[in-house]
């Protein structure tokens, strides 16, 4: 289990001490599979935020984490993630580039919470054979408009929803497959919606609702290859992702308050007006 918060862009300690703590998890997740690997075990990786800075998590983390799961692949039974709660994947790479085949899919569930209108949800992953990979999914979600009409305080019914096998029509869930996916969507920005809307259980999909960032995300997880196929920069991503309007990137990440009182001590000559609260 990895504590990815080490790497979200919300997080202050990260960015003043650049993700030293974040270098020493991801360390320590190298001996994991290493011994994993010498003793010819699987290891299932789970965490809240899937890499990569489309899902808040910086690029430099992602790209070092993409990099050491390539040395270890056979080893990684595979990535359970969350955070977005709207259902997703990411294809990790090696190198880093979308020409290259993938070698991983970082899985990302839906929550289980209604934030922002959303059906809660909830994922069943089997794991099959000797390497314990991911074999096949499914997705169940609860329908808040029938569960709130229904009001007699009995069972709630889980409706099945997302089954990736049965909707995409693929034979399976390695890494080929799902680029056949994204394939298709790159190629039918219709299919790319439906299957978008299918993954957030028919309500609106969290997230910037551009397809292009959308399949850009999931085509893979570091900075570079983002930039080049959304042809937007970091800061508009981060803008994006926070969903803020300030005028420098640093308060758009961060309280105003929690900036400044970790730079007061080294700021001369400030201006009342630069230091009202924003909270």
């Amino acid at each position: 289990v990895l504590n990815t918060e080490v790497c979200h862009v919300h997080n202050f300690h990260t960015f003043i001490t650049g993700g030293a703590t974040a270098r020493t998890q991801l360390h320590w997740l190298e001996v994991v599979l290493e011994e994993a690997q010498a003793t010819g075990d699987s290891v299932l990786i789970t965490g809240h935020i899937a890499p990569g800075i489309w899902s808040g998590c910086w690029g430099a983390y992602s790209e070092l984490y993409e990099s050491l799961l390539a040395r270890y692949a056979h080893s990684v039974s595979g990535q359970i993630f969350g955070h977005q709660h709207s259902g997703s994947f990411r294809l990790l790479r090696s190198p880093s580039i979308s020409s290259t085949p993938a070698y991983g899919v970082a899985y990302v569930t839906p929550s289980l919470t209604s934030y922002k209108n959303q059906n809660p949800s909830f994922r069943l992953y089997q794991l099959g054979g000797t390497s314990l990979k991911i074999s096949d999914i499914e997705q169940y979600y609860l329908k808040l408009g029938a569960a709130d009409a229904d009001g007699n305080g009995g069972p709630l019914l889980w409706s099945p929803g997302y089954i990736p096998r049965s909707v995409l029509t693929v034979p399976d869930l390695t890494p080929p497959s799902w680029q056949d996916v994204l394939n298709r969507m790159w190629g039918n920005e219709t299919f790319a919606k439906a299957v978008r809307a299918t993954e957030a259980n028919g309500r609106e999909w969290m997230g910037n609702n551009e397809v292009r960032d959308y399949l850009c995300g999931i085509t893979g997880v570091t900075d570079a290859e983002y930039v080049k196929c959304s042809g937007k920069s970091e800061e508009v991503m981060i803008r994006q992702y926070t969903g803020s309007a300030h005028t420098y990137v640093l308060t758009a990440m961060f309280p105003f308050h929690v900036a400044l009182d970790h730079f007061k001590d080294v700021l001369t000559g400030i201006d009342p007006s630069d230091v009202s609260p924003v909270y």
